[in-house]
């Protein structure tokens, strides 16, 4: 082997690896670079800083194209959710002062029927009144429901535990399930979970209510806790009428009722609203029913 050839080969060699140190270079260079205009980016501060026939200049162009289509985007976005909250804020206060005042004056006619003795004119005032309480109850449901969908409303998630949560429930729901002649009971737990706990009592609650509504007198309500990998899961079990399995899908959705459930009071939405409670809180509700054989409605909540 002559030494030109070895030294052709060593040159050749040489030029690979110079290369190859130029592309690592140069592809470190890029990424660096890609960095910077990702942080810059994502502080806020991205502006365009080569303008020159490179691809990389293409780039960087095009992704300060994007940015500001987003941040335009985000904008629009802040506006409208702001709308929503003023038109909210109107419908709230412009519904709250006549309701209220029709509340009140209708039991005051109430109250004089009363002591006069006239009994059919009393019956039709206090239908008045059962549908001014339903319109009542309507109104501030669409309105938290509203706000929730829009992000007006902000759940604040922490871990807590779950016990002092049921036993405010039973509280609140005890005494309206005792006039119905319906035991609530409670296991008690020491678990953990993490959730708001204003509107995850809001969201028990309304599962409660449910289940006092459609189970009969001499019912029983229980309540208990199982715990999982990842959730710990508040099981409300009733011997109430129970729901179609048909019917499992649509039971989650806004103003749906059942058929069989027409004969009771209620707006529907009581449980489309639980379902967003607690999907803003990484949470979920499952059921568990078949018709005429009770119902359990579970309420997972993230552990960790």
């Amino acid at each position: 082997m002559s030494k030109a050839f070895v030294i052709v080969v060593l040159v050749i060699m040489v030029s690979v690896i110079a290369y190859a140190i130029y592309k690592v270079h140069e592809t470190s260079s890029v990424m660096k670079k890609l960095k910077d205009m990702l942080d810059h980016a994502a502080n806020g501060t991205f502006n365009a800083s080569e303008y020159n026939e490179s691809l990389f200049s293409s780039v960087e162009n095009q992704f300060s194209k994007y940015i500001a289509s987003s941040e335009r985007g985000r904008i629009i976005v802040e506006e409208e959710r702001n709308r929503i909250k003023a038109l909210i804020s109107d419908i709230s206060h412009q519904t709250k002062t006549p309701l209220a005042n029709l509340q009140l004056y209708s039991q005051l006619i109430s109250e004089q029927l009363q002591e006069s003795g006239q009994s059919e004119q009393l019956e039709a005032i206090r239908a008045v009144q059962n549908q001014t309480h339903k319109l009542n109850f309507l109104i501030d449901m669409l309105i938290k429901l509203s706000r929730l969908e829009a992000g007006i409303i902000k759940l604040s998630p922490c871990i807590a535990d779950v016990m002092p949560l049921l036993s405010e429930l039973k509280l609140i729901y005890e005494p309206i399930a005792e006039t119905k002649g319906i035991a609530l009971s409670i296991i008690p737990t020491e678990d953990k979970a993490i959730f708001d706990k204003k509107w995850t009592l809001e969201a028990l609650g309304n599962v409660v209510d449910n289940a006092i509504k459609y189970t009969p007198a001499g019912g029983r309500i229980m309540i208990s806790v199982a715990a999982f990998e990842l959730f710990i899961a508040i099981n409300v079990t009733d011997d109430g009428m129970g729901v179609d399995e048909a019917e499992h899908a649509n039971i989650f959705t806004r103003f749906y009722r059942s058929m069989d459930a027409a004969s009771v009071d209620g707006l529907g939405i009581g449980l489309f609203l639980t379902r967003q409670i607690l999907s803003e809180q990484n949470g979920y509700i499952k059921l568990k029913s078949s018709k005429g054989n009770g119902a359990t409605f579970s309420i997972y909540l993230p552990k960790i």
